[in-house]
């Protein structure tokens, strides 16, 4: 036989599936405000008929208390707060500790809830919540907004639709002072969802009374208004249980001249079967409009889906097309004419690329011409050694890699920047998705390719063609005899020779006194012109077959990849990729991921109220 569940066990099914939380649907409860003056956690407890609230002078009360009252199907009676399990007797001690946990010890307040699902044998079933007690003026640490913080955490609750509002007001107090009513007046203007309770009526004045409001006479309400006598401090001090309370309770409003009139219907116990009695009514009204705006909300994601899943590109045209707009890129070009991709605004790639290995040059590295030649001399060689040559040559080379490697990096950087250009408002994610993984093999690409220029540098650096038909020796000696017998001309002549001063000049160094008092018809210093000039010459002809082997290599390698290989690349990537990311129109597959998820979830609750 199929289970049955009345409005109450639906509700708490409600309560505790987690699933109706990611809904836009309240579940109906009784919001106790009042100020901190009224009594409003000796009502609270009253109703509940047991002591579990924390009490103190101060604001006690620092967030909302969620409080489910349940029937125990066991003997001994407990309490789950915050979804731990204690004694009745622990409960006070567990919600002050969670209340601390989420407040802090200070007297900040928090909007975070604090559940409390008490389980009693004698009860009525309700669903509470008790919220901080209205406060005009901050006391020790309290902040100093404290009556704006707590008024607008009030109307945040008490705005539900669904919600009922417990007014808790002083009766002697003038009504129309009442924080509460003045509150609930702005959320619920006709008095549709207010309950209003009057505590404090044994302290009125012995010749007034608070009849006419009690019979909803002044200031009405639908549910009009509830005259208990809770306890008082005095009454706390001395320990005045519940039941002792409401015997005293009984026996004012029992003897009191005006009030025997009306009694029993007023007090405790008629409050709490009032409560009860309006909770399940209201409960009958909102549960069928929670089943309706479920079932609406259903029918708008399941629209959504079917919208989002309609017929677009097939993902091998999607492919297609994504691959053409980045080729577009490397070749600006701007043909492709599809609706899903778009390049934003730049310089074309063809002119930055062009610029990447346009200046390669490096600086001069030679050591200084005191220090070369204190080498010749030591060496005692007339003209400079082939290992000198050699050593001066791969420095060269090796300076050149480091430059080189450089404007590599350069052109991946240069690259990527271009891929970023490539846009999808209907493909964003799967974009962003191919995008990181092209980058990303790039970077491997670049990898490779440094190893591949540094083995070919090696390669240079290890055999040096003197032999090459560009280097002609012969012409470097005569140049460098040349340019030497005319600065010796010049001194001969009387004339002040800038021979040796450019030299140190162009090199950066300065003649020794030593040299400088050679004999004018012999230049020390013609070994080391000899030496610059012809590591020069050979570097000038072998820089240029190098910086024009790496440019091909790397347009081999990197440009070779996002022109040519591509396609192949993103086919391959798209196979593992979710089907959700091929999705016409999905600017966030979040997005439909949560629109299953709510579909399940209201699915599921449906389910529920067919019990009912």
């Amino acid at each position: 036989m199929p289970e049955k569940l009345n409005n109450i066990e639906i509700f708490k099914r409600l309560q505790d599936d987690k699933k109706i939380k990611t809904l836009s649907v309240n579940l109906p409860r009784l919001v106790v405000i009042g100020a901190q003056s009224t009594g409003k956690s000796s009502v609270l407890e009253s109703i509940i008929n047991r002591e579990i609230l924390p009490k103190g002078n101060d604001l006690v009360t620092r967030c909302p208390l969620l409080i489910n009252i349940r029937k125990n199907k066991c003997k001994n009676e407990y309490a789950i707060v915050n979804g731990e399990k204690v004694s009745i007797k622990n409960v006070i001690s567990k919600i002050q500790s969670c209340v601390n946990a989420t407040c802090g010890e200070e007297n900040l307040l928090s909007s975070e809830e604090v559940r409390v699902d008490l389980y009693l044998n004698d009860c009525f079933e309700l669903s509470l919540v008790d919220l901080p007690g209205l406060t005009k003026v901050p006391i020790g640490s309290q902040p100093s907004d404290i009556e704006k913080q707590v008024e607008n955490m009030i109307l945040n609750y008490i705005k539900e639709k669904n919600s009922l509002i417990l007014a808790i007001s002083s009766a002697n107090v003038d009504l129309a002072n009442s924080d509460s009513l003045k509150l609930s007046r702005m959320a619920d203007p006709k008095g549709l969802r207010t309950i209003g309770i009057l505590t404090k009526i044994d302290l009125m004045d012995n010749k007034t009374h608070c009849l006419d409001i009690l019979q909803n006479k002044k200031y009405p309400l639908k549910y009009g208004y509830f005259g208990v006598v809770s306890r008082s401090q005095s009454d706390l001090c001395n320990k005045v249980t519940l039941e002792q309370s409401y015997q005293k309770e009984n026996s004012f409003f029992s003897s009191h001249t005006i009030y025997r009139e009306i009694y029993p219907n007023i007090g405790f116990n008629h409050l709490k079967k009032s409560l009860y009695n309006i909770f399940n009514e209201n409960l009958a009204l909102q549960l069928p409009q929670i089943k309706y705006k479920v079932t609406e909300e259903l029918k708008i994601h399941q629209e959504y889906i079917t919208k989002a899943l309609e017929k677009g590109p097939s993902k091998h045209e999607i492919v297609e097309m994504l691959t053409n707009t980045f080729q577009d890129v490397f070749h600006d070009r701007y043909t492709s004419n599809n609706t899903y991709f778009s390049v934003k605004n730049d310089k074309p790639f063809v002119l930055e690329s062009y610029n990447v290995f346009k200046d390669v040059t490096i600086q001069k590295n030679f050591k200084s011409a005191s220090e070369v030649m204190e080498e010749i001399k030591a060496r005692g060689t007339f003209f400079v050694s082939d290992e000198m040559f050699e050593r001066c040559v791969i420095e060269k080379i090796e300076l050149l890699y480091i430059k080189l490697s450089s404007h590599i990096k350069q052109y991946t950087e240069l690259l990527t920047k271009h891929i970023e250009r490539v846009e999808s408002e209907h493909f964003s994610i799967l974009l962003d998705t191919l995008k990181t993984e092209v980058i990303r093999n790039l970077v491997n690409i670049e990898k490779k390719l440094l190893k591949h220029i540094e083995k070919y540098m090696q390669i240079q650096k290890y055999s040096l063609n003197i032999n090459h038909p560009d280097f002609n020796k012969l012409d470097i000696i005569k140049s460098t005899l040349n340019y030497h017998m005319y600065e010796m001309k010049k001194s001969q002549n009387g004339k002040k020779s800038n021979f040796i001063d450019s030299i140190f000049t162009f090199f950066g160094d300065k003649p020794s006194a030593t040299i400088n008092s050679k004999k004018p018809d012999y230049d020390p210093y013609f070994e080391y012109r000899l030496l610059v000039t012809s590591v020069e010459s050979y570097y000038n002809i072998i820089s240029k077959a190098i910086v024009d082997y790496v440019r091909k290599s790397t347009e081999f390698y990197l440009l070779k990849f996002v022109t040519n290989d591509l396609r192949n690349f993103i086919s391959d990537m798209s196979k593992d990729i979710s089907s959700d990311l091929f999705i016409k129109k999905i600017t966030d597959v979040k997005k439909i991921e949560k629109s299953k998820d709510i579909v399940e979830n209201c699915s599921s609750i449906l389910k529920l109220f067919e019990k009912n």
